[in-house]
């Protein structure tokens, strides 16, 4: 698991740290993580406290305590691997763009974050340049069956193969590979799956499967997320890890209605993979140097909340 060397933890400081940090031990532990750097976001100061420096009295307060508190829960739950650095830190801003400026400064592979904030764990599977995985509250940090969804695309690959490097993390023998497809009625049932059986055996031969036995389903859907949803209950499935795709040249970057749905309803943890980087074009642009313009904060923030500027 070469991929996930740098990890980035986000907690709320609320009741579900417990799980995120505990994932954050297991997928360390499995990925030979280099470090792993848990934060927690805090609002930014109002400007008027430049000029009445009491009023900034609670803020500071409020920050020592959250740092104290963050320091706290990571001394009690989190075990660090041999060999991997841990940190905490208390980041400035709105917590999307927080998180974003802080992925790309710090070549970070992987974000966790909890679902308990759906909207912000979708806006960050959309936005950020590395993939990015949304743990339910209170999930058991196991790993004993992995489902990966695919449509035979390059992104659909690229979740194969992290699915796969799971299992083989995690001793299974087998990852379980799900297409679902659709179809106009009428059409004959056995010629399509004859095709859709060539086209698996094809995409299967481009994936490094790490020596372990893919074991493929075919689903007649009209919708993926439901059908996804339901084989994950189907199989017992305590990890899905999906393929991203993304765009470079606007704001508007895409996961995938399947993947961003996923992470709206699952109560699994999801992975949702994206090529490191994917979306560094956008960030430079919003998140860069140049930032002498007191509204660019503001800006910046509309815009990677998928509002104009």
């Amino acid at each position: 698991m070469y991929r996930y060397k740098s990890l980035l933890v986000h907690l709320d400081l609320t009741g579900s740290d417990e799980s995120m940090i505990q994932y954050a031990q297991l997928v360390a532990s499995m990925a030979g993580s280099d470090r792993v750097r848990f934060v927690h976001t805090v609002p930014p100061p109002l400007a008027i406290g430049e000029f009445y420096p009491r009023l900034n009295a609670g803020i500071v307060a409020s920050d020592r305590d959250a740092a104290i508190e963050l320091e706290a829960r990571i001394d009690h739950h989190f075990r660090a691997p041999g060999g991997t650095e841990t940190s905490t830190e208390l980041l400035r801003g709105t917590p999307l763009s927080a998180l974003l400026r802080t992925t790309r400064a710090d070549a970070t592979d992987l974000v966790l974050i909890s679902a308990r904030n759906r909207s912000l764990a979708n806006r960050l599977v959309r936005k950020a340049p590395c993939s990015v995985m949304v743990v339910p509250e209170k999930a058991p940090a196991i790993i004993e069956r992995v489902l990966v969804p695919v449509d035979f695309s390059r992104h659909a690959a690229d979740a194969v193969e992290v699915a796969a490097a799971f299992a083989e993390a995690a001793r299974l023998d087998d990852v379980h590979v799900l297409h679902v497809y659709d179809a106009p009625r009428g059409e004959e049932e056995a010629k399509l799956r004859q095709a859709l059986d060539a086209r698996y055996v094809a995409f299967a031969e481009q994936v490094n499967l790490h020596g372990l036995d893919p074991v493929p389903h075919f689903v007649r859907a009209r919708e993926v997320p439901e059908a996804v949803h339901a084989w994950t209950m189907t199989l017992g499935v305590d990890l899905v890890v999906m393929g991203t795709r993304g765009r470079t040249d606007s704001a508007a970057v895409l996961a995938g209605s399947a993947t961003e749905a996923m992470v709206r309803t699952a109560s699994v943890p999801v992975i949702a993979v994206k090529r490191k980087g994917s979306t560094l074009g956008l960030l430079d642009v919003l998140l860069g140097t140049e930032r002498n313009d007191a509204g660019f904060e503001a800006r910046a923030a509309l815009a990677l909340n998928g509002m104009p500027l």
